[in-house]
């Protein structure tokens, strides 16, 4: 009797054994590795985020643009940004589907489209690039409400 005990009792430790064998090898080879990519898109989504706050933020200047002469953000300071998104991320480490599983991008687009509608002048059909921009930052900030992996 005490060697069927024995016995059973070795299959279940060699079962749980076989379980927990299992469960790690199922962490460290698919459930950390896309937990590390989820958590690299955020930041990747973060740096991109905060290039676009730091280019709207730039003074602006008066400048040539389309044989006007207007205010724009300082050129210099615009390469600035995107010089130190670019060296920080890679842009093909991730498919469009990846960075598009929430709707930050829509939300960014769709915040500087409001504020590109409030800066027009139609009458002259010209845009105040002042209001543009400031309006810009003001309600692109307000997305690290919404998103908080942006704070």
């Amino acid at each position: 009797m005490n060697a069927i005990k024995l016995k059973d009792k070795k299959v279940i430790f060699a079962v749980v054994l076989v379980l927990i064998i299992a469960l790690v090898i199922y962490y460290e080879y698919s459930y950390l590795p896309k937990q590390n990519k989820k958590i690299k898109i955020l930041e990747y989504k973060k740096e991109f985020f905060n290039s676009i706050i730091c280019e709207y933020n730039c003074p602006l200047k008066l400048q040539e643009y389309k044989n006007k002469t207007q205010l724009l953000p300082d050129a210099e300071c615009v390469k600035t940004c995107t010089k130190d998104f670019k060296k920080n991320n890679n842009s093909t480490a991730f498919s469009s589907i990846e960075l598009n599983q929430d709707n930050l991008i829509m939300d960014i687009n769709k915040l500087v489209q409001n504020c590109k509608k409030q800066s027009l002048n139609s009458t002259t059909l010209s845009m105040d690039n002042s209001v543009f921009f400031s309006c810009s930052v003001k309600n692109l900030k307000t997305l690290r409400q919404k998103y908080d992996y942006l704070i």
